[in-house]
């Protein structure tokens, strides 16, 4: 068989698997379902279309599908810039026009330290905004600083 990969395909896919994330998450808090932040982890360890363009059109097909689900919460991506462009081909000046503006941008780093998610704080982000949390490692467990700004 021959796998048929579209732009529109990517999207409908991305579409749906949001759309049925969310409807889980709802079905046991449906406020929080509404409300609360979505993070999309964009990393290379998961698996993606192969191009730019296909996987960009997934993510926005999640973003798609989150919303038309319900979801009234803020929708950023968990990734670092060099996955970020690694995967979507995308630069913080490029991802708001791609995406009809900047997303809010978690920055991974689970071999950071705390003095390391500071300085991640204080950069421009990935995806054009400034980042809203930077990851870093406590002992054996992953923690978060918020960034503010």
């Amino acid at each position: 068989t021959t796998l048929f990969r579209s732009n529109s395909c990517s999207y409908i896919y991305g579409e749906q698997r949001a759309a049925h994330s969310y409807r889980l998450v709802a079905a046991l808090e449906p406020l929080t379902a509404k409300t609360a932040p979505w993070w999309l982890d964009v990393e290379l360890m998961a698996s993606w279309a192969g191009t730019y363009q296909l996987n960009v059109a997934a993510l926005q097909g999640f973003i798609a599908g989150l919303r038309n689900a319900g979801a009234a919460g803020p929708i950023g991506i968990y990734s670092t810039s060099a996955q970020w462009k690694d995967i979507t081909g995308l630069t913080e000046q490029t991802t708001a026009t791609a995406f009809k503006g900047p997303l809010p941008d978690w920055v991974a780093g689970t071999e950071a330290t705390l003095t390391q998610a500071r300085q991640n704080c204080t950069g421009g982000g990935f995806t054009g905004m400034g980042p809203a949390l930077a990851q870093y490692r406590i002992g054996p467990l992953d923690a978060d600083l918020r960034c503010t700004g």
